[in-house]
């Protein structure tokens, strides 16, 4: 007969999908060079027909170009942050409960409306994000295309500022992307090892370029409880992984009766 193996102290950690990460960035940078090769040939059309005065068209064409791009992505948006969610929620559920039958835990998981509200807040934080990348990249491009036109500036010019503020917007997407794949993942796996009964997690520091918070990293292996968090003096609150952005914390999960 097959030994039944103990449970341990822990069971590990739930990373973040590169795979997740990857396609979410890549789906809002080809959407930001969508818009960006819209904007270009907008502007050249523009620049053909039309000397700058006062009475120029080229505000409406900007609060055409906000009513389009804000429209796409927010469409886009709500299709890539359902899948992302929900495709999140999935795998952090079977990591969980694979690890529980590794350690030999056969509590069946309960879970509650928590989940589910929890992913909706995951879709609709992201949708929120992903809208953010054409409202600045418009705002920003249009005092800029403004004033180079009163200037005389030439198309040459302007595409400069266009490609420019298009790596700013890329940057953003590829920022969002990263920190929203973590935090998704660390506030999902907390949700899906309170379902087995789970209350503690040993936080994780995990150092990047600008993620090495002073605070996170004196946070480093300590017990905290997963509904409230550790307390970060550099914000004033309690904080959990991954809750701030560019931080990659992460956490193990203790299991009931070992989180001493």
């Amino acid at each position: 007969m097959r030994k039944q193996k103990q449970p341990g102290h822990n069971i590990g950690r739930s990373r973040p999908s590169i795979a997740y990460e990857l396609k979410y960035r890549k789906t809002l940078q080809s959407l930001v060079a969508e818009m960006r090769a819209d904007i270009q040939k907008v502007l050249e059309e523009y620049q053909r027909k039309h000397v700058y005065d006062a009475s120029s068209p080229l505000r409406m064409i900007f609060s055409k170009l906000r009513d389009k791009w804000y429209i796409r992505f927010e469409k886009v948006g709500r299709v890539l942050a359902q899948w992302f969610a929900e495709a999140t929620d999935k795998r952090t559920k079977k990591q969980i409960s694979r690890k529980m039958k590794e350690v030999g835990w056969t509590l069946s998981p309960n879970y509650n409306s928590t989940d589910k509200t929890l992913i909706l807040e995951i879709i609709n934080n992201n949708i929120e994000l992903i809208k953010t990348i054409p409202q600045q990249y418009l705002h920003n491009l249009q005092k800029v295309v403004t004033q180079a036109f009163i200037e005389g500036g030439n198309m040459g010019k302007i595409t400069k500022v266009i490609e420019h503020i298009g790596t700013v917007a890329n940057n953003r997407a590829a920022l969002i992307a990263r920190d929203q794949t973590n935090k998704a993942t660390q506030q999902l796996a907390a949700v899906n090892a309170k379902a087995f009964g789970a209350t503690k997690g040993r936080w994780i520091h995990v150092p990047g370029k600008y993620s090495s918070r002073r605070t996170h990293i004196a946070m480093d292996k300590k017990v905290f409880l997963l509904d409230e968090g550790l307390y970060d003096s550099s914000v004033g609150r309690n904080v959990k992984p991954g809750e701030l952005i560019y931080c990659n914390c992460q956490f193990e999960v203790l299991l009931p009766g070992f989180d001493d």
